[in-house]
C-alpha cells in the first residue's frame, strides 16, 4: 500500500534535563528531618509565637523524649535518627501547629 501526499518527518524529541532547583521549589522543607532539627524548629517557632517549649528527655523509654509545647505533649523518638513525614505530621497534629510554619 503506497501512501499519497507529502511525506513529513518526525520532529526531533526535546530533551528533559532534570534541574534540581527547579523540582526543589514546589516541595515541602518538611519532608524529612531528624530529632535535633525538629526541636530546634520547635524552639524558634516557641519564640516567635510567645510560647513555653520544652523537651524532657526523662519522660520517655530509652532513647525517646516528651516534648511540650504550650499545652500540648507529643513524644519525639531518637534525636539522632530521621523522622518520616508521616510521623512528622502526626507530632505537629499532636502539638496543634502546621508542618509548614516549622
Amino acid at each position: 500500500m503506497k501512501r499519497e501526499g507529502p511525506v513529513t518527518e518526525r520532529p526531533e524529541r526535546t530533551r528533559y534535563v532534570f534541574n534540581p532547583l527547579v523540582s526543589r521549589t514546589h516541595l515541602c522543607d518538611t519532608r524529612h528531618a531528624n530529632g535535633c532539627e525538629f526541636l530546634r524548629r520547635l524552639q524558634k517557632l516557641a519564640r516567635r509565637n510567645n510560647v513555653r517549649s520544652a523537651f524532657f528527655p526523662a519522660l520517655g523509654k530509652g532513647s525517646h523524649g516528651t516534648v511540650q509545647y504550650d499545652s500540648a505533649l507529643t513524644t519525639v523518638k531518637d534525636r539522632k535518627k530521621e523522622i518520616g513525614t508521616g510521623l512528622l505530621h502526626k507530632m505537629c497534629k499532636d502539638l496543634g501547629i502546621d508542618p509548614r510554619e516549622l
